[in-house]
């Protein structure tokens, strides 16, 4: 990676130092030529990491049987149809067990009903107790609220006897299940009081926001990449903005979903980068489909030092001729200024005496796989007005001489990164139970910045990324 992208910066120097592809005139007075507009920002561009998210029934299972524990009913004077006041107990009587089926949530709510009730034969008062093991169905359409709020609504789906309903006169008991059913079916408010029960505990104890919240932050500090022999560092920093659900659907033991974080991704070369400012989970979107394209935006600096050594190497002590003219290149060094840049300032000799300050931009021909320089400029500082006007028309002969050399071919450099950035993204754990991966379709260059004191590559690399959850 190092090879590569000195190259390409060396690529960048060299051309803004003796490069253009249009001829140069001299200006009038002798000033210079028209300046070069600024070139506009290159925005970072965004791009979405799927996760697939899976909520277990487990979790769902504890949060209701914390909440349904014990006595779930109790009514010392309980009407019942055809037998007058009784005392009725209901307690959880087992594990309340949950199963996904697409939208719903089905339950079943072991319990054991107690129930003792009096009455009168020949004036004796008789008090009978009936103890019974009832499981109760119960199902539940869930909804995911964008607030990371689990809801549900749920209703009776019927029940089955878990023990035989039996009543107890003295010493002798006396099954009487098709009593028992009836006075059930007759009872249905106790039943639906445990559909609002299960609603509640879901929406008291299940809050998934807690489950995703520590991703979500920890997506936001760098993580660095190691590479097999490497000595650059490289690091992988996400800066997320928006985070979708899509898909979402129930299955057996699970409630799966495919999560969607819409992230500006970037590998960066070098120190460290600074981890963006901290965000909070937001609310999520709802999308009907699942986008798998991914990109990442790739960044190499290289300080104008470094850019100034290269271009000391390749020019000082060169001399350029075209037919009877010739300069010789005492000194070269590069810049940047605040208008985006790249400045180059060489010191001749020869048929053109001064100094020499070209500006320009580098262009990329994603077609051709070339660089190029687009918008070139310079200006001359000699003695004379006389000496400025030759000097422009002999710089515009060297500099046709070096036309030939202007575009630079960089399809075996984008091959080779494509390959470190594949390497980068097979199998990575990130964090903790986080592993990445991705597949890289294609690598251009979407263009070259100049900041204060370096040049920075700016690369895009598209394909297809997701995350995996490790138990």
């Amino acid at each position: 990676m190092r090879i590569t992208i000195t190259f390409f910066i060396a690529i960048i120097t060299c051309a803004l130092a003796g490069c253009t592809n249009r001829p140069m005139t001299a200006p009038a007075g002798g000033g210079s030529a028209a300046e070069t507009p600024p070139p506009a920002p290159l925005t970072p561009v965004p791009s979405v990491i799927n996760i697939p998210a899976e909520i277990k029934m487990s979790y769902i299972e504890n949060a209701v049987n914390k909440q349904l524990s014990g006595n779930i009913y109790r009514n010392n004077a309980y009407p019942v149809e055809g037998i007058g006041s009784a005392q009725i107990t209901v307690k959880k009587d087992g594990r309340i067990k949950i199963r996904a089926n697409r939208d719903m949530l089905t339950y079943k709510i072991p319990l054991k009903i107690s129930l003792r009730f009096s009455f009168s034969i020949l004036g004796h008062t008789e008090y009978q107790d009936v103890d019974a093991g009832i499981a109760i169905a119960l199902r539940s359409k869930y909804t995911l609220k964008n607030n990371w709020q689990l809801a549900t609504t749920t209703t009776v789906d019927g029940y089955e006897w878990t023990t035989a309903p039996t009543v107890k006169i003295r010493f002798i008991t006396i099954p009487v299940k098709p009593i028992a059913d009836f006075l059930v079916s007759k009872q249905a408010g106790i039943i639906n009081d445990l559909g609002k029960m299960v609603d509640n505990a879901v929406l008291s104890e299940v809050n998934l926001k807690t489950m995703v919240a520590p991703l979500w932050q920890q997506f936001q500090i760098p993580t660095e990449i190691a590479i097999p022999d490497m000595t650059d560092r490289l690091w992988l920093r996400f800066d997320p903005s928006d985070i979708y659900m899509a898909g979402i659907t129930g299955r057996g033991e699970s409630v799966s979903a495919m999560m969607g974080i819409r992230a500006v991704t970037e590998a960066v070369i070098g120190d460290k980068p600074n981890a963006p400012a901290p965000k909070p989970l937001p609310n999520f979107k709802t999308s009907d489909k699942q986008d798998s394209s991914f990109t990442i935006n790739l960044y190499a600096e290289i300080p104008f030092t470094k850019a100034t050594g290269i271009c000391r190497e390749l020019f000082v002590g060169q001399t350029l001729k075209s037919g009877r003219q010739k300069v010789l290149v005492h000194d070269i060094d590069i810049s940047g200024g605040n208008d985006g840049l790249a400045h180059v300032k060489m010191d001749l000799s020869g048929s053109l005496k001064g100094t020499v300050r070209v500006t320009g931009r580098a262009v990329y021909n994603e077609s051709a796989q070339t660089l190029s320089i687009d918008n070139f400029n310079f200006d001359v500082e000699t003695q004379s007005q006389f000496e400025r006007t030759k000097n422009w028309l002999l710089k515009g002969i060297i500099m046709s001489k070096m036309r030939p050399l202007m575009k630079f071919p960089l399809d075996k450099q984008l091959d080779g990164t494509k390959k470190l950035l594949q390497e980068m993204l097979s199998e990575r754990e990130l964090y903790k139970g986080v592993v990445f991966n991705g597949r890289v379709d294609t690598l251009s260059v979407r263009g070259i910045e100049v900041t204060g004191n370096a040049f920075r590559a700016v690369v895009l690399a598209k394909g297809t990324a997701g995350v995996k959850i490790k138990d």
